[in-house]
């Protein structure tokens, strides 16, 4: 028992870090950027946590059980594909950010249902929940991906018992998401209060995308070279 609750709370708070990796940063900032409200960000957040650990549970649970390991280029594929999300992602959220500096301002906000009518001719987007928490559900999965071989090799080799090795990997999955939703609740809460008016807020827009960009572009770079000379 006491070997089974010091492996939760290492995987826990290790999944806690894992959220605030910079490639996972990236790409949540650049779909926060658009919502300046702390508890759509968190929600965000908290649909990246929950398709990241779900493919960590799937994918490292049957890795586990059947004790396979991933070869490495499925993992370094994987870490290719994270690097064009996170390129799409850049280049979608400058494309953004330069065309409402030329156009002006496109509000963007959720409707659970029902049709309704606006004051004012600002010109804006009606998007469903199950829209905006998709995109980050997909980018945790593919992150999750990205990340499953490595961490079941590793449960593999230091974990003494298959139980406590779904355990690590179970908690790991959940400090993931309470990291990723507090993250992004917190980045909410600071665009914000950053963003008063519309050229901050597009300033910031466009650096959350230059960021993402810049990073999916050496983490292509990088995982071709290992796909090239692995």
């Amino acid at each position: 028992m006491e070997l089974l609750s010091f492996v939760s709370l290492l995987g826990f708070l290790t999944g806690m870090r894992h959220a605030v990796e910079p490639d996972h940063v990236a790409a949540v900032s650049t779909i926060v950027s658009l919502h300046h409200d702390p508890r759509r960000a968190a929600r965000i957040g908290l649909a990246w946590g929950i398709g990241h650990a779900l493919v960590l549970l799937l994918v490292g649970g049957v890795l586990l059980v059947l004790r396979l390991r991933l070869p490495g280029w499925f993992s370094t594929l994987a870490e290719l594909g994270v690097g064009v999300a996170l390129i799409v992602l850049g280049a979608t959220s400058l494309r953004r950010a330069l065309r409402e500096g030329r156009r002006g301002p496109v509000h963007l906000h959720a409707h659970r249902s029902g049709a309704h009518t606006h004051a004012g001719a600002i010109p804006h987007v009606h998007l469903g929940p199950f829209v905006l928490a998709s995109r980050p559900l997909f980018f945790g999965m593919l992150h999750g991906l990205a990340g499953t071989g490595t961490l079941a090799a590793m449960v593999l080799a230091s974990m003494p018992s298959l139980r406590s090795g779904l355990v690590y990997i179970t908690v790991f999955g959940a400090g993931s998401i309470l990291g990723m939703t507090m993250l992004t609740g917190v980045l909410g809460m600071t665009l914000r209060n950053a963003a008063r008016g519309a050229r901050a807020r597009l300033l910031l827009q466009a650096g959350a995308g230059a960021m993402s960009l810049g990073l999916g572009a050496v983490w292509v770079w990088v995982s071709a070279s290992g796909l090239l000379t692995g």
